[in-house]
């Protein structure tokens, strides 16, 4: 699995520069890559990057380090819709498929985490979007979503934040029920790709984004 979707950086990368965020949060970074993107083209730019998996933390702390990324901040906890504790199937062979394991034991036997056929857990914190808000953590202008099923959870955690502070969200979404969600909120989602990448737009749309989404598909429930 391409750690970089086609879609989902060029998305992120005209939202960058269209909307100049300040702030970005990247949840289920893996390695950072869309944040490393973001951060090299805008220098007002934070970006704080939720990863649980132990591996990825280790590469994404060397690398800001490597690269004096002094306005990127990891935060290892798992953004769910509870604070506490839970079981984290790891991905040993990409970091890229990781997801809680009540999740993956439900999943599909078609699903990516099945493919690679983990068995290794470990115990994560937990956390929720509101949560990270009442901590003092400025709110995110732009967020990407990409945490294998679990968007749900992220989503009802962070129902103040999606409620008071409208971010836009680039986001990964097994199914239709994290689209609903965002449409009772007074969302606009849009179809990135064939492979569940969505973009979320809180209405009014921004006229800014209007180059980005006019060549798109609207999101419409089945």
């Amino acid at each position: 699995r391409s750690l970089a979707e086609p879609e989902v950086h060029h998305a992120l990368s005209k939202l960058n520069s269209l909307l100049e965020p300040k702030v970005f949060w990247d949840v289920g970074a893996n390695l950072g890559f869309y944040s490393w993107a973001l951060l090299a083209k805008n220098e007002l730019l934070t970006a704080k990057l939720f990863e649980p998996d132990p591996e990825n933390q280790r590469l994404i702390q060397k690398t800001i380090r490597r690269n004096g990324f002094t306005t990127a901040e990891l935060d290892p906890r798992a953004l769910s819709d509870f604070i506490g504790e839970t079981t984290f199937l790891v991905d040993e062979q990409s970091g890229a498929t990781g997801q809680f394991s009540h999740l993956y034991e439900s999943a599909s036997e078609a699903s990516i985490a099945k493919s690679y056929a983990h068995s290794k857990t470990i115990k994560v914190e937990t956390t929720t979007l509101d949560a990270i808000i009442k901590e003092g953590a400025p709110p995110p202008h732009l967020m990407k979503i990409d945490v294998e099923e679990a968007e749900g959870l992220v989503l009802t955690g962070g129902s103040e934040l999606i409620t008071s502070h409208r971010p836009v969200i680039v986001m990964e979404s097994f199914g239709e029920s994290s689209l609903k969600m965002l449409a009772s909120h007074d969302y606009k989602s849009y179809v990135l790709d064939a492979n569940r990448n969505f973009l979320c737009i809180p209405e009014p749309s921004d006229d800014r984004v209007l180059s980005l989404i006019e060549p798109l598909t609207s999101w419409c429930p089945q």
